[in-house]
């Protein structure tokens, strides 16, 4: 008619609370003096919590032709921290979804666990640290791109030369190419100065 009722005392475990694996031991656990005990170890094992990490706020910048971004830890939102634990990303380049002009665009971090600071007593080896952060905060402004039209003279009466011009202000790999449409010039055929727009 004995049971775990006789059973006095408790298991212990190693101490900590880092992630990690903890060995349980037999302890203060009896069964009284008509039993030995034969004991059966096993871990305590505390996982890595997970973080997750977005991007915030807002980034801006001229067109330049490529991809770079620019972030400041500012930027940066971490979650899933234990109670009063925290860290800062120190990672400052990213990516845009694309080179092109406009806003509200994803932007792309991929973070490695050198880019990440604990605050206080954080030990960043009790986390599983992100991998990457995106948010759509990125805006690409226009570039500003120079047009100067070419002087022309005619004689009276002889036909109108196509209107030139000469452009300034592309950036990396952009060229005239990119160029539509054509110039205009004010109406007359009469002896005088026309402007061309």
């Amino acid at each position: 008619t004995d049971s775990a009722s006789l059973l006095t005392g408790s298991l212990t475990r190693a101490p900590g609370l880092d992630a990690g694996r903890y060995a349980i031991g037999l302890g203060t656990l009896s069964a009284g003096k008509n039993y030995n005990i034969n004991f059966t170890s096993a871990d305590l094992v505390i996982n890595q919590r997970a973080l997750s990490a977005a991007l915030t706020g807002s980034i801006t910048r001229i067109y330049d032709g490529t991809t770079a971004a620019t972030l400041a830890a500012n930027n940066y939102v971490l979650t899933g921290f234990a109670d009063g634990e925290g860290a800062s990303v120190t990672r400052t380049q990213g990516v845009y979804d694309s080179k092109d002009v406009g806003t509200a665009k994803a932007v792309t971090v991929s973070l490695q666990s050198g880019d990440l600071t604990a605050n206080g007593a954080t030990r960043l080896s009790n986390y599983v640290l992100p991998t990457t952060a995106t948010g759509n905060i990125g805006s690409i402004t226009p570039a500003t791109l120079a047009i100067i039209a070419d002087a022309l003279s005619i004689v009276y009466g002889t036909a109108i030369p196509a209107l030139t011009f000469t452009s300034r202000g592309f950036v990396g790999t952009d060229s005239a190419s990119l160029l539509t449409g054509s110039l205009t010039r004010a109406p007359g055929l009469d002896a005088g100065r026309y402007a061309i727009g």
